[in-house]
């Protein structure tokens, strides 16, 4: 992410951080790294100094939030999100409290989260957006785990609309949700298959070569390594999880002697992304197998 002097099939984070454009979008399917990404790029400290390219001479503030649909409602609602923002804003600063919230006498009223509605949180971060000197970059992860109860379209028109306002840039992150996908295709991305196919190459390449020649099992020739190393990284879609499991079966196959074509079948026969692949899991335990109940509880735990 932050090599920009390589080719890539993605939009440069770096010439992101250092310019005017204000959303850049990371995404990926399920178990591909967002989550990861998200909070290594939120907290490495060539963030802040490419940022500084954007706005010189002026400390940055880097906030983040974290959306989990499994966590509790301020975990994954935007009441939450604006209560988040607002605090990493405030904290450490009583005058941006005193000028923003001391300003208006119906918000000292305010006792709990409970009081507080959408508009009023808005409200308060519009004024200390306003009222700051420093440049904010926020990061959001998770945009397709926002609850299913509420209005997504209300999450990601305030998110264009608060990118709008003066010295504010947001990276998100989310899967490619078809309803994503309309509304944030426009901006600056980055597809987590793209970022990671190199890596998996790497990975898968250095696991046949440990099994066929440090075990002595079956050769490959390079024709054949070349053509499972494209098909598994092209099935995976950017989830390393799936090339782990996905390897797995593979070693085994060649332990057993499989040919070239029963190797290519047995990724084949993988489901697709990792939501099938546990299910395939799942439905082995019927089998009464204790090698697949292992298996599985590897992988679920």
């Amino acid at each position: 992410m932050f090599e920009d002097d390589i080719k890539r099939p993605w939009n440069s984070f770096v010439k992101w951080l250092q310019g005017d454009e204000r959303i850049y979008w990371i995404n990926g399917k399920a178990g591909s790294g967002k989550s990861t990404l998200m909070k290594f790029l939120a907290n490495d400290s060539r963030t802040e100094r490419l940022l500084a390219q954007w706005y010189p001479d002026s400390d940055i503030l880097v906030a983040n939030y974290f959306f989990w649909l499994s966590g509790g409602r301020m975990q994954r609602s935007l009441k939450g999100l604006l209560c988040s923002l607002v605090r990493q804003i405030v904290i450490g600063d009583e005058q941006l409290v005193e000028k923003s919230i001391y300003s208006d006498e119906t918000l000292l009223m305010k006792r709990s989260t409970h009081d507080w509605s959408d508009d009023d949180l808005r409200k308060v971060l519009s004024l200390l957006t306003d009222l700051m000197v420093c440049p904010i970059c926020i990061f959001v992860d998770g945009l397709d785990e926002f609850d299913q109860r509420d209005d997504i379209d209300y999450l990601l028109g305030f998110i264009e609309e608060f990118s709008t306002a003066d010295k504010i840039k947001i990276c998100v992150s989310s899967r490619p949700e078809n309803y994503i996908v309309n509304r944030l295709s426009q901006y600056s991305q980055i597809r987590l298959q793209d970022l990671t196919a190199y890596d998996m190459e790497i990975c898968i390449r250095d696991e046949l070569h440990r099994v066929c020649e440090k075990d002595h099992q079956q050769s490959l020739s390079e024709y054949q390594s070349d053509r499972i190393v494209y098909f598994m990284t092209q099935k995976a879609d950017g989830v390393f999880l799936w090339v782990h499991y996905a390897l797995s079966s593979l070693m085994r196959g060649i332990r057993n002697e499989d040919d070239f074509k029963d190797l290519l079948d047995r990724i084949e026969d993988l489901p697709d992304g990792m939501q099938q692949l546990y299910l395939q899991m799942w439905n082995r335990l019927n089998g009464h197998e204790q090698r697949y109940r292992h298996e599985a509880a590897t992988y679920f735990s």
